[in-house]
């Protein structure tokens, strides 16, 4: 099922190739926790399945469900791996083996987790709540993680807060409200939320949204860390 699974996506991938290349050669690792299936994708020129993780700089792992659900388009790959740390456990797991190459690891799943797993020819995404993740206290899609820019849909649950932890980030960010209704606290200064207007957040500045109803937003962030 994994080997199958993934030489159709590469087969889907075919008009998106040229944003999947690697400079140097990059082994992505993926193991089934139920079955115990492994198999890797060889990033290079082009993507090439192979039926084994020997040599893989990290490893994905999921269980055979999960993959199933992305292949026949009812799971978000990259919602399930997202995460508020690194350290929470989420449906789909990473775990870099070669920390010399941690940043190249990270940025080829961030493409790979844009485009590739999207079953069909033409990528595209449903946003809603039910293929939504869990982070930062709120229920996040990742529609483009790409080098330093990063750019989310994001459900936040009437009485949620997104980003309640209140954590400080040292990049810019902005927010454009799409639906719903809550309040933009914004280092302490709270405001009315108005739909179809962009809110800029400083770097290093404490921001949360508190939603007051149901609140569908898009959120963006650029010159971001690794």
């Amino acid at each position: 099922m994994l080997s199958e699974g993934l030489e159709s996506l590469v087969a889907e991938s075919v008009l998106y190739t040229d944003q999947l290349k690697s400079e140097s050669p990059i082994k992505i690792g993926f193991k089934l926790t139920d079955t115990g299936e492994e198999s890797s994708i060889r990033v290079h020129e082009q993507l090439t399945v192979l039926p084994n993780t020997s040599e893989a700089v990290c490893l994905i792992t999921m269980k055979s469900s999960t993959f199933k659900s992305i292949l026949e388009g009812e799971a978000d790959f990259a919602a399930l791996i997202g995460r508020s740390r690194m350290s929470d456990r989420r449906p789909i797991n990473l775990k870099v083996h070669d920390q010399a190459r941690f940043d190249e690891v990270f940025e080829t799943v961030k493409a790979l987790m844009t485009v590739f797993f999207l079953p069909g020819r033409i990528k595209s995404k449903k946003l809603s709540r039910e293929f939504a993740g869990s982070a930062h206290g709120a229920h996040p899609i990742p529609l483009v993680y790409w080098e330093r820019l990063r750019y989310a849909w994001y459900h936040v649950s009437s009485g949620e807060v997104l980003n309640i932890e209140g954590e400080k980030d040292p990049y810019p960010q902005a927010i454009l409200a799409l639906k719903g209704e809550g309040k933009l606290e914004l280092d302490a200064f709270p405001m009315d939320m108005e739909l179809n207007r962009i809110y800029y957040i400083p770097p290093n500045s404490i921001h949360r949204v508190h939603a007051i109803t149901d609140i569908e937003l898009i959120w963006m962030a650029w010159n971001t860390t690794k």
